[in-house]
């Protein structure tokens, strides 16, 4: 009998062992799924924080491109994108963080590009002193921009690398 004592014993282990091994393994499959979503977290705020650059770009290029006698439309929507953007970057960014005010930056120096662009050739034939100062005032705007942008990548860069996300 002894041998039959013993299996039951070996058995009653298991029985009792085998909630211990199920509990483990849920708590190894929470942790796996903790992980996952925190990497999904992670890639949510890089995606977002990656985008709010883009549209910036995207921006800057309408803007190198814009010509008054083609559809005014395309500067239009990307110009709207990245006010968007901009007012994103508050949620998205430290307080500390330079971005916003970079962009904020951008953003008004633009005006003066767009504002030269559309009513330049107008101002040509009332006031050509007018004229150039406004088409200084756009050159270096261009140069002001081209600046904040390398600053921008500077100020962004921390949040877009991707293995210090959070």
């Amino acid at each position: 009998m002894p041998g039959i004592v013993d299996h039951r014993n070996w058995f009653d282990y298991l029985v009792a062992i085998t909630p211990v091994l199920i509990t483990l393994f849920v708590a190894w499959v929470a942790h796996q799924q903790w992980k996952t979503n925190r990497e999904k977290l992670r890639l949510d705020l890089y995606n977002r924080r990656f985008e709010i650059y883009v549209k910036t770009i995207n921006f800057y290029q309408n803007l190198v491109e814009f010509d008054k006698s083609k559809e005014v439309g395309q500067l239009s929507r990307s110009h709207k994108e990245f006010i968007i953007a901009k007012q994103e970057s508050i949620f998205l960014f430290d307080k500390n963080s330079t971005v916003l005010d970079l962009l904020e930056s951008i953003n008004s120096a633009a005006f003066k590009i767009i504002g030269f662009k559309q009513h330049g050739s107008d101002l040509e034939r009332a006031s050509p002193e007018e004229y150039m100062k406004m088409m200084i005032g756009m050159q270096d705007a261009y140069s002001h921009i081209n600046d904040h942008i390398n600053k921008l990548d500077a100020a962004i860069s921390p949040y877009l690398n991707f293995h210090k996300v959070l």
